[in-house]
């Protein structure tokens, strides 16, 4: 018998933010079972690792524990005589180099009953007008996840370390870890999430100008972009991963990542930094006490308002004179606002 494991689908950075956001602010299920979420939680920074991006299709090997070995596209499962660019004859021919790998993983037989390799089979006919494509085929795998004795919610991602450590560097089989052609580290935070998304632009365009992978063999050409997943525990798994692919690579507009206007950006902050002062922050607390409010999270929303009102309605001139009107100053200044004021709360600072 053998087991379809498909890899998740790569989601956009946008849609990672919002999981990162549901995650952190989980609080439970109500008496109906739906999800309760505390917005006033500050969202976490998180380390971000990201590879190359490689054009070319979705493969996947997988072996249970009685020894059973297949080969897998994306969607289905796949034979020499039902193949899929040649994948499944490959794993037939280097069928002892993958058990080799597959033995390198260390996992409790009685709580998993398999594991699947997932990679890109790349290479020449695959597909076209990448520096890959010029190359001989090749596996190259970038994840590996250890296949549940119950059920596909149970299933767990293997260590990148145990992953390079098995899978290594096997040029006679033409089999390759992704980390072999270099990797980027990023720290997001996601309060803030926008602020890195220049420079996720220009880690993308510098690989679709030159293909770390088709660079190392020797090919000069374009590559297609990069995955990015979050690795800080316990915001690991598919929902947390994303890619970001060039212009060129971009089947939607929506697909490409905007860039954000640093010059604005900073134009805010600054101007924030200078209307929205301690004094400031502090007499919102006041107002809270005049009105009978609790310093606690349940009255964030009030604070947070009283705030952005005031410094608007009496910093105007300021905010004009920055060449910026005052919707441009509501959200950064609701965001100054709650991290002073769920830092002040978690620290206990308040009487």
């Amino acid at each position: 018998m053998t087991i379809m494991v498909k890899f998740p689908h790569i989601e956009q950075f946008r849609n990672v933010v919002r999981q990162v956001m549901d995650t952190t602010r989980y609080f439970g299920k109500d008496e109906n079972g739906d999800p309760i979420y505390n917005p006033n939680v500050l969202l976490p920074k998180l380390k971000c690792i990201g590879t190359t991006k490689i054009h070319g299709s979705n493969s996947g090997i997988g072996i249970l524990n009685d020894g059973t070995l297949w080969a897998q596209s994306r969607e289905r499962i796949i034979t020499p005589e039902n193949d899929n660019f040649g994948f499944a004859t490959f794993v037939h021919k280097n069928r002892e180099e993958f058990q080799d790998i597959f033995s390198k993983f260390e996992y409790a037989p009685t709580k998993f009953k398999g594991i699947v390799l997932f990679g890109e089979w790349v290479g020449k006919g695959i597909q076209k007008g990448v520096a890959v494509s010029e190359l001989d085929k090749m596996f190259v795998a970038f994840g590996a996840k250890l296949i549940s004795d119950t059920e596909d919610t149970g299933n767990v991602w293997v260590a990148d370390e145990d992953l390079i450590s098995a899978v290594g560097y096997r040029d006679g089989a033409r089999i390759f870890n992704i980390f072999t052609f270099g990797k980027w580290e990023l720290e997001v935070d996601f309060n803030h999430p926008e602020l890195v998304t220049n420079q996720l632009i220009a880690l993308t365009e510098k690989v679709e100008e030159e293909c770390p992978v088709g660079k190392f063999f020797g090919v000069s050409g374009i590559g297609e972009g990069i995955c990015w997943k979050i690795v800080t525990e316990p915001y690991v798994g598919g929902k947390f991963m994303w890619k970001v692919k060039g212009s060129l690579h971009s089947s939607s507009k929506v697909k490409k990542l905007a860039s954000v206007d640093v010059e604005k950006v900073n134009s805010i902050n600054e101007c924030v930094d200078k209307i929205i002062t301690e004094n400031r922050l502090n007499q919102g607390l006041e107002y809270l006490k005049m009105n009978g409010l609790e310093k606690s999270p349940t009255n964030l929303g009030a604070f947070i308002k009283w705030i952005t009102t005031d410094a608007i309605r009496e910093e105007l001139d300021t905010i004009i004179e920055s060449g910026l009107e005052p919707k441009d100053i509501g959200s950064a200044g609701s965001k100054v606002a709650r991290e002073w004021f769920l830092i002040k709360f978690n620290n206990g600072e308040f009487e």
